[in-house]
């Protein structure tokens, strides 16, 4: 049975596309978090409203979510379809609920933070592919430094190996120290 290098996947890029993305779903996860309130069905929330059950409401419009805070502690919140939005409204109204309409605003750092990824993704692809194109190692933008030998005609090409053994040559070493 062959053996599976698992080092070599964690040295492709594979892995580290992998990893961003499951690094900004989770970062997504958390800046989305519902503040402890439990979801629950709009025809729950519309029933807890009719039978005058809540303290307070909050209507979050651009995501066209409702929390309401029940007058017994709980915090629900529920997601309605745009048809359904100006019926609550009404309902909160008709009931005297205190409710305030919000629309979220994203944090500067969110909006940097998504303005600048795709730029610093698409530099990391370049430098990875250009160490690519430069046989890997560490000699990324190393591009006028050629290691090839300049070779002329009047060169000899004579090595060690063609004048062992000869005792001219040994002679003719001593005399050039």
């Amino acid at each position: 049975m062959p053996r599976i290098d698992v080092r070599r996947y964690f040295r492709g890029p594979f892995f580290w596309v992998a990893l961003a993305v499951l690094v900004v779903l989770v970062g997504a996860q958390l800046l989305t978090a519902s503040g402890g309130y439990k979801k629950v069905d709009t025809s729950v929330v519309i029933a807890d409203i009719s039978s005058d059950q809540v303290a307070s409401a909050t209507n979050i419009g651009s995501d066209q979510i409702i929390q309401l805070v029940l007058k017994n502690g709980d915090k629900v919140q529920s997601q309605y379809v745009k048809d359904n939005g100006d019926f609550i409204s009404q309902t909160l109204r008709a009931k005297k609920v205190p409710f305030d309409d919000q629309i979220p605003q994203q944090s500067i750092w969110v909006s940097l933070l998504f303005s600048f990824l795709p730029i610093a993704i698409i530099v990391v692809l370049f430098l990875f592919f250009m160490n690519n194109m430069q046989g890997g190692g560490s000699r990324v933008m190393s591009f006028g430094k050629s290691r090839a030998k300049l070779m002329t005609k009047d060169m000899p090409k004579t090595t060690f190996a063609d004048v062992a053994g000869v005792d001219e040559a040994v002679e003719e070493l001593e005399e050039i120290k």
